[in-house]
C-alpha cells in the first residue's frame, strides 16, 4: 500500500469515527428517530402490528432495602390485550401478599393489602394512574407499550441527549402525557441496540409553608422514585423482549418538624425491590375477559 493510500485510509477512518461520535452525542437527534430504532429492535413492522395480546409469567424476589429484613420469593404475571392490562405479584406472606393492578381501558383497580390500606407502591400507582393509562407500565412487555402508539397518544416527547446511568451512556427521552402529570418521566435506551432498558418516574412534593421561619427552615421535601429496569433480551415469536424486569420504588419521607424524635413514625427512607425473571412469554394468546374486570 502506497503512502497516499495509507493516508487516505487513515483520513477516512478518522472521518467515520468523528461522524459516529457526532451522531451519538448530537442534541439535534429527533425523538422519532430513537423511537423508530427502538421499535425495530423489538421486531419487524408485521410482528409488531400482528401482536394483539401477551402473557408474561415468571418468578419474583421481593426485598426491602436497606434493612433487607423482608425477603420473599413468589410469582409474577403480566397479561395484556390491546389497551387492557392485568399485573399480578403473589407472595407467600400474610402481611404482604403482593400487588395487583388492573386497567380495563377506562378504569383502574389497585388491590389493598388490608381493608382500606394499600402498599406504598399500590398507593403511588393509584394516585399516579397515568403510568397505567399511558401504557408505560411493563415497557415493551405490554401489548399497549406507550411508544407503539406515540402519535395517537399525543404525549409530549423530547430527546434529552446521552445520560450516564450507573456508568452506562444511555439515550434519554422525556415523556409528558397529553393530559399532564405531576411525575417527571424519563425513558432510557441502549445506544447500540436501542433496547428500552429503564424508565424512571420521579415526584417531589414541596413542604407546606409553615407559620414561623424556624418551621419553614426545618421543613424538607418528600421524594418518590419509581424505576423499571429491563435486561436479558431474548426472542419470542419473532419479537425481542426483556426477560429480566426489576421494579424499584423509593420513598424518602422526611421527619416531621413537629415530631423530630419520631423518625420511625413520621419519616422514613426505604426502597422496595421486586426482581423478576420471565420463564415464559406468549404472544397472541386468547385471554378470558374476566382478567380485565375492574372490581
Amino acid at each position: 500500500m502506497c503512502k497516499f493510500t495509507k493516508l487516505f485510509v487513515l483520513m477516512l477512518t478518522g472521518l467515520v469515527l468523528s461522524v459516529h461520535v457526532l451522531v451519538a452525542g448530537d442534541s439535534s437527534i429527533k425523538w422519532e428517530e430513537v423511537v423508530a430504532k427502538h421499535l425495530t429492535s423489538i421486531g419487524s413492522t408485521s410482528a409488531l402490528t400482528s401482536s394483539k395480546s401477551r402473557v408474561v409469567q415468571g418468578r419474583v424476589h421481593f426485598t426491602l432495602e436497606p434493612s433487607g429484613t423482608s425477603t420473599q420469593d413468589g410469582k409474577l404475571t403480566l397479561a395484556s390485550e390491546g389497551d387492557k392490562l392485568h399485573f399480578y405479584i403473589g407472595l407467600p406472606n400474610p402481611s404482604y401478599k403482593g400487588e395487583r393492578f388492573i386497567f380495563d381501558g377506562s378504569k383502574i383497580y389497585v388491590s389493598e393489602i388490608k381493608p382500606g390500606s394499600r402498599s406504598a407502591l399500590g398507593a403511588f400507582i393509584q394516585v399516579q394512574d397515568r403510568i397505567l393509562r399511558e401504557g408505560l407500565w411493563g415497557g415493551a412487555l405490554s401489548s399497549d407499550w406507550a411508544l407503539l402508539r406515540a402519535d395517537q397518544r399525543k404525549a409530549k416527547i423530547s430527546y434529552a441527549g446521552l445520560k450516564k446511568v450507573e456508568g452506562r451512556q444511555l439515550h434519554q427521552l422525556r415523556y409528558v402525557p397529553a393530559k399532564g402529570s405531576d411525575l417527571t418521566i424519563a425513558l432510557y435506551f441502549d445506544p447500540e441496540t436501542f433496547h428500552h432498558v429503564l424508565t424512571t418516574y420521579t415526584l417531589t412534593i414541596s413542604p407546606h409553608i409553615s407559620t414561623t421561619d424556624v418551621e419553614s427552615a426545618g421543613a424538607k421535601e418528600t421524594n418518590y422514585r419509581l424505576e423499571e429496569r429491563f435486561s436479558d433480551f431474548k426472542e419470542f415469536d419473532s419479537m425481542t423482549l426483556p426477560t429480566q424486569w426489576e421494579i424499584r420504588f423509593t420513598e424518602d419521607i422526611p421527619v416531621s418538624p413537629e415530631h423530630p424524635g419520631a423518625a420511625g413514625v413520621y419519616g422514613r427512607s426505604s426502597t422496595m425491590v421486586w426482581s423478576s425473571t420471565a420463564d415464559a412469554i406468549s404472544n397472541n394468546v386468547t385471554l378470558d375477559p374476566r382478567n380485565f374486570q375492574v372490581k
